[in-house]
């Protein structure tokens, strides 16, 4: 894929901030050793800075130069997860990324890139997210999170492989030039930070700055790939709608937030997109699908649903769950002991049906904390798993399988439960299932 780069250095260990980790910036959930951070810092630094000098700085306007000034960049060893920033210290305009920040998305990037080559399910690395967002060591009986590598299971001596290395490096060059044009943007559009600035405001200035970093990116022919996993990644971490309790607390927290990965910034991102899309030298055709892949994430973040779904699979996720698996199915079998004798808890078995009328065999488990509930399920050697909430005898859930997600319901006693369902593609069908243990 590099050939659609050529004017971009590879980074390394690729950078970009995390939005929705910038709450635990000052107390990361994982920590690296002072000794690796400071190893690599000087390594970031020179590719980094290679990129800005050589990449960014000399496709900027005469004007957008002289509002920008001096470009100065600082990779401090700390930081927090989250750390990058833009700010004016008298004359300079100074760029901030943390040689901790830089590293975590390093190790993101490289499992994906593992993943991907060796046709593992990249499912991992969101459960690993989501378990770094709403779990702490103690619960997990651990005395401190794992590291994205470790937690992963990605193998050091594979890394050089010349299939990882280009899928990684056609993330990397484009994606910490995103955040680089990022970050001059707030620089060269004369945004003072936020101290002293309402959320609107700020949320304005996001927005404007990621208008720059495409424009940018338009300038230099090249398709920003590496903002796709920058934006997925920082779906699964930003604060939603499932983590408040009410419609209005969450109203609340978005007028006060300033990082919002909103709706409307990545609808904005995928218009930019559009109306750009025939000044990439990758073709009219690979813009128009970036910006489509980029709607998704916007229709996502819009979906109350699914935001449970996300907190209820980050919650339950153990890091034995997060070895390299082919695809999202997990056989389904008996537990070794019997679960609560309650509704929507235990291993089930029944069927299920399509509107052909064909009864398929199926097995689930499902795992009951109050009225949330979480489980997987197999049928016909496909797996999936789902997450819902319970109201009465009845259960409303999102369930996904690779290849395809929905809503379904169910509704019973505690031994026997039936159902519909409804994936997105249309198709519908119904499900019968009885307690076995």
């Amino acid at each position: 894929m590099m050939p659609m780069f050529p004017i971009l250095r590879l980074i390394l260990p690729f950078f970009a901030s995390l939005c929705g980790l910038q709450a635990q910036a000052a107390n990361p959930p994982i920590q690296y050793p002072w000794d690796l951070l400071q190893q690599r810092a000087k390594v970031y630094e020179e590719d980094i800075r290679w990129n800005l000098d050589k990449a960014m700085l000399p496709r900027l306007t005469p004007a957008e130069r002289a509002a920008l000034g001096k470009a100065h960049l600082e990779v401090p060893i700390r930081g927090g997860l989250a750390g990058h920033h833009a700010l004016r210290r008298d004359k300079l305009g100074v760029i901030v990324m943390p040689a901790e920040s830089v590293r975590f998305f390093s190790d993101l990037c490289t499992a994906t890139a593992w993943l991907a080559a060796r046709g593992y399910s990249l499912s991992t690395i969101t459960d690993y997210l989501g378990m770094l967002k709403y779990s702490d060591p103690k619960s997990l009986g651990l005395l401190r999170m794992p590291l994205p590598l470790d937690a992963l299971s990605i193998p050091e001596a594979e890394l050089s492989d010349s299939g990882v290395e280009s899928r990684r490096s056609a993330c990397f060059s484009t994606g910490v030039v995103f955040i680089l044009a990022h970050e001059i943007g707030h620089l060269v559009l004369g945004h003072r930070g936020y101290e002293g600035i309402g959320s609107i405001e700020a949320q304005d200035n996001e927005a404007a700055a990621d208008a720059f970093a495409l424009e940018l990116f338009s300038r230099m022919g090249d398709l920003p790939l590496g903002a796709l996993y920058y934006f997925t990644y920082a779906s699964h971490l930003e604060t939603h709608r499932g983590d408040y309790g009410s419609n209005a607390a969450w109203r609340a927290h978005v007028r006060d937030t300033t990082h919002p990965i909103s709706p409307a910034r990545v609808e904005a991102l995928k218009a930019g997109l559009k109306r750009r899309a025939s000044r990439f030298a990758a073709g009219r055709a690979a813009a128009l699908t970036l910006a489509d892949e980029v709607g998704v994430i916007a229709d996502a973040l819009t979906d109350t649903e699914l935001h449970q779904l996300i907190r209820l699979q980050g919650e339950t996720v153990r890091p034995y769950m997060l070895a390299p698996r082919r695809t999202d199915f997990w056989q389904v079998r008996p537990p070794a002991k019997r679960l609560p004798s309650i509704p929507f808890s235990g291993y089930y078995e029944g069927w299920l049906g399509y509107d052909a009328g064909e009864r398929i065999p199926t097995q689930l488990v499902m795992h009951r904390d109050g009225n949330r509930v979480s489980g997987r399920y197999s049928y016909a050697g496909i797996g999936g798993s789902f997450t819902g909430l319970v109201k009465g005898q009845t259960m409303s859930y999102r369930w996904r399988q690779p290849g395809g997600s929905g809503k379904s319901q169910m509704s019973g006693s505690a031994d026997s439960l039936r159902g519909s369902f409804e994936a997105r593609d249309g198709s519908r069908g119904i499900f019968e299932i009885r307690r076995r243990l």
